[in-house]
């Protein structure tokens, strides 16, 4: 893993459009601003690959609080995504040419992403998990003027169940951040027996 001159010269830029308030006096001299990392509309994947970097980064080059840290989070507002989180971290040594272990590291791990877009497969596929069932339940709740969940029924437990009904049966397809599946949801809510139509229901 290599940078160039060019790429530690470009990495070292103040931006035209950055504002700094922060009390580091060596970022844009051997720290750079580093990538955005996370955004207020950032998907799944994201907000996964995020977690995972940042756990990563605590257990190789410790907490980013430390008195010696050599990374941190610099958290900014932007027109287009309303706020984004940069990694910022120390690019090169006292030189002003050598690459740091830290920025070596970090470039690893995003040429990582390039061949596999996923950091933590389990992280992600708990993620989506955790997105489906919370897409059934607003799905259920959404749709409340004209179903009821029937008397006595355990929310969670029910979410849980269609989500696997869904899972094994049709297409096998599961909501997503871009698929919400709502017609199959509640399909699948009535023939397990989970919702009753109001009498007002066209």
């Amino acid at each position: 893993v290599e940078y160039t001159a060019q790429e530690i010269k470009r990495a070292l830029e103040y931006p035209s459009d950055f504002g700094y308030s922060g009390d580091n006096e060596e970022l844009f001299k051997t720290w750079t601003l580093g990538p955005v990392i996370i955004h207020r509309d950032s998907d799944l994947l994201t907000e996964s690959n995020h977690a995972s970097l940042l756990a990563s980064l605590r257990v190789n080059f410790g907490d980013e609080n430390d008195d010696d840290a050599q990374w941190s989070i610099e958290h900014c507002n932007h027109w287009a995504v309303g706020w984004c989180d940069h990694l910022s971290f120390r690019l090169v040594e006292s030189d002003g040419a050598t690459p740091t272990p830290i920025a070596i590291w970090i470039r690893a791990w995003f040429d990582m992403l390039e061949n596999y877009p996923v950091a933590d497969s389990e992280d992600f596929s708990e993620r989506e998990y955790e997105y489906a069932l919370q897409s059934i339940s607003d799905t259920l709740r959404w749709n409340s003027e004209r179903v009821t969940l029937r008397d006595g029924l355990d929310y969670p437990e029910s979410c849980e169940a269609i989500r696997e009904h869904l899972s094994s049966h049709g297409s096998g397809e599961l909501p997503t951040e871009n698929h919400s599946m709502e017609k199959h949801v509640l399909a699948a809510a009535r023939e397990l027996g989970f919702i009753e139509e109001n009498e007002d229901e066209e």
